[in-house]
């Protein structure tokens, strides 16, 4: 390792995950999701002696205010990652409250140094930078290696972004999918955040607790599968919703661009504290290329990973909540769908009013979809 700054001990001695304080008028929770492909191979070993630490470089370089403007309760962590291509959302909160100088025009931002130790050895590092150009009405984004601390930003370990999300890699070890629903491979990937900005329609309000519930928003993530706002009156929104039913909690990720392009990622998540998204119907229409068969995900391997559920994580916000979903999806043998699409259409179609009344309107309508959906393959 050339240039290497902090000695094992160091970072990973001053590593903690920093308590989140009270968020002051005009704040806002801010992350990113990074996948880390750092340890490639096969089998419950590949990740065997690796340790990940992720910090802010403000903890460690001066001046402060070069690496982090504006921000707090920025995440700064230590995790053994279980497999290659695991993802960590990594937040900070936005400063903007009426009593700090971090007003708009004023544009937060952080940088974070990541480093990778395997069997106590430092073996790649990197930096990332998220924030955002110009302060408030603007969004954030994050940029590989900018303002990085480091001297070169990248040692043994490369960087790339898309569709707002950051991807840290091994070289030579980023696996490549196409994403979905291309059906050149055996396996598509997919990736997708629902932003929901209001109170989810569950009791308790935006609690996957709740035994039904939906939230509405914007997404982002995965190309063509994803709305960047809200204004359901004219079918454009993303929204998570859920019921519990067969004993399990199913769920489903809905998109609508205007009912000219609709979305659907359905299927069961085990409990309200699970991380395993087990997708048994997801089309995307009118754009698949194989329309006589869906996608679904496998159950033979880790969440996130090709051959395993989704890797999936409910966060209840202040207000609404932030639903993360990211993995890998694969054609089934049968052409088996809710009726072709047509429930789909109907209950996108109803949502604009069932969002108007008690949430057990929505409930009543998720059932009626997934009471189409089978449980177990045949």
């Amino acid at each position: 390792m050339r240039g290497v700054v902090f000695g094992v001990g160091v970072l990973a001695a001053l590593w903690c995950l920093l308590p989140a304080g009270a968020a002051a008028v005009g704040d806002s929770d801010q992350s990113v999701a990074v996948t880390f492909n750092l340890c490639p191979g096969s089998g419950p070993t590949a990740c065997a002696g690796l340790r990940v630490y992720v910090d802010s470089a403000s903890n460690h370089y001066r001046p402060s205010q070069k690496y982090s403007y504006c921000t707090k309760d920025e995440t700064s962590t230590g995790f053994a990652p279980k497999y290659h291509g695991e993802v960590l959302h990594v937040h900070m909160v936005a400063k903007g409250g009426f009593a700090t100088s971090c007003q708009a025009p004023v544009a937060s931002r952080n940088v974070w140094i990541v480093e990778a130790y395997k069997d106590g050895k430092l073996v790649s590092r990197g930096s990332f930078w998220f924030g955002q150009n110009t302060g408030l009405g603007t969004g954030f984004y994050p940029v590989c290696g900018k303002d990085a601390p480091l001297n070169p930003a990248f040692d043994n370990m490369t960087c790339d972004t898309s569709n707002n999300n950051l991807t840290l890699s091994v070289p030579g070890s980023k696996p490549t999918y196409p994403d979905c629903p291309n059906t050149s491979q055996q396996y598509c990937a997919i990736q997708l955040h629902v932003d929901s900005t209001k109170p989810c329609l569950s009791l308790p309000i935006s609690s996957f607790t709740s035994p039904y519930g939906f939230c509405l928003g914007k997404s982002d993530g995965t190309r063509n599968w994803t709305t960047p706002f809200e204004a359901i009156d004219k079918l454009f929104f993303a929204g998570f919703g859920w019921a519990n039913y067969r004993n399990q909690k199913w769920s489903a990720y809905l998109m609508s661009q205007g009912l000219i392009q609709i979305g659907i990622v359905a299927g069961t998540v085990p409990s309200a504290d699970s991380d395993q998204f087990q997708v048994k119907y997801a089309r995307l229409w009118p754009l698949d290329p194989d329309p006589l068969n869906y996608l679904a995900s496998g159950s033979s391997g880790p969440p996130g990973s090709p051959g395993g559920p989704l890797l999936f994580d409910f966060q209840r916000g202040r207000i609404g909540a932030d639903v993360y979903m990211r993995g890998f999806l694969q054609r089934t043998r049968l052409p088996r769908t809710p009726k072709d699409m047509q429930q789909v259409h109907e209950l996108v179609q109803e949502l604009p009013e069932l969002t108007e009344g008690p949430p057990d309107q929505v409930q009543a309508g998720l059932r009626s979809l997934f009471e189409d959906i089978p449980d177990t393959e045949e």
